[in-house]
């Protein structure tokens, strides 16, 4: 049974550590560097009596009523799921687990256990 054992570990490793010898990840071709433009004297750069242009996001912007996906930036009630033995509360920003309160056990203060520590301050805010 032990050389069982040993002989399934001595394969892992083997495994662990030549399969990256094997199967080699090819690098990423380097970047292709753009041509250098020309240097262009200070003479014919842009005369100083131009006002600078305009950025490209408010040139571009439409005159029109915004239609983006999301018009509303007010937070969506959490998610709230019960049954007979708990309730938990998740929050619709990563589904973290605001409240888990398990009904039949009860905490030092005879009130339902609530698993997740609110008081730790860990700064959710949601």
């Amino acid at each position: 049974m032990e050389v069982r054992l040993l002989l399934a570990f001595l394969l892992m490793g083997a495994v662990m550590f030549l399969t990256p010898y094997i199967f080699k990840s090819q690098a990423p071709a380097p970047a292709k560097k753009s041509p250098v433009a020309s240097t262009v004297p200070a003479e014919q750069a842009k005369p100083e009596s131009q006002p600078p242009a305009a950025p490209a996001e408010t040139a571009a912007a439409p005159s029109g009523p915004a239609t983006s996906a999301v018009t509303s930036k007010k937070p969506l009630p959490p998610l709230t799921v019960e049954t007979d033995l708990f309730r938990i509360t998740f929050s619709n920003q990563g589904a973290n687990a605001r409240s888990w309160v398990l009904r039949k056990y009860k905490d030092s203060n005879g009130k339902p256990l609530d698993l997740v520590n609110t008081t730790s301050g860990l700064g959710y805010t949601y």
